[in-house]
């Protein structure tokens, strides 16, 4: 349990949360706060929110959320998914689809989680966390994304898919 700030060594004020907030300005969380992201087939494309908020603001990125303690990773994917797009996936038809770790720190590992290919989409409404949600197709559409992660997960998909070509975004 982690009872000081890591930035500033101040103690957490009591009861302790999960996440807890220090007086400098620091969040941190109990578990190793490891990230998924995940591919959602729509057409040929790949789906994408556009962030709002502190973190990214303005910027595309795969829908999905942090890992946290009880949920395993595709429950939790699953609520981020429905939390950032609207969209109800079921946990059990997520798959792993890569591992990112940008080095040895668990908070710094991303699951890349792949839904079943979808035909629709649900009604979307903007919040001031996800301000839009799209469609991003061709090989290069790594250029717009925000993460190094979402890089990754989406230029090896469309690579394998053999779907090259300029990016695009289509609001969706």
């Amino acid at each position: 349990m982690i009872l000081y700030c890591r930035a500033c060594g101040s103690p957490f004020r009591e009861p302790l949360a999960n996440p807890r907030a220090c007086a400098c300005g620091v969040t941190d969380r109990d578990n190793p706060i490891a990230r998924v992201a995940v591919l959602v087939p729509v057409e040929n494309g790949v789906l994408v929110v556009r962030r709002g908020g502190a973190g990214g603001s303005g910027h595309l990125s795969l829908p999905g959320g942090f890992v946290e303690t009880p949920q395993t990773w595709p429950e939790d994917a699953a609520r981020g998914v429905c939390s950032e797009t609207g969209l109800d996936l079921d946990p059990a038809t997520l798959t792993l689809y890569d591992l990112v770790a940008r080095d040895w720190r668990p908070a710094h590992a991303v699951l890349v989680a792949k839904a079943p290919p979808l035909v629709e989409l649900p009604r979307f409404t903007p919040n001031e966390d996800i301000v839009e949600r799209g469609i991003v197709y061709g090989s290069r559409a790594r250029s717009r994304l925000l993460l190094d992660v979402d890089l990754t997960g989406i230029g090896d998909y469309f690579d394998a898919r053999h779907l090259s070509g300029p990016s695009a975004f289509r609001p969706a």
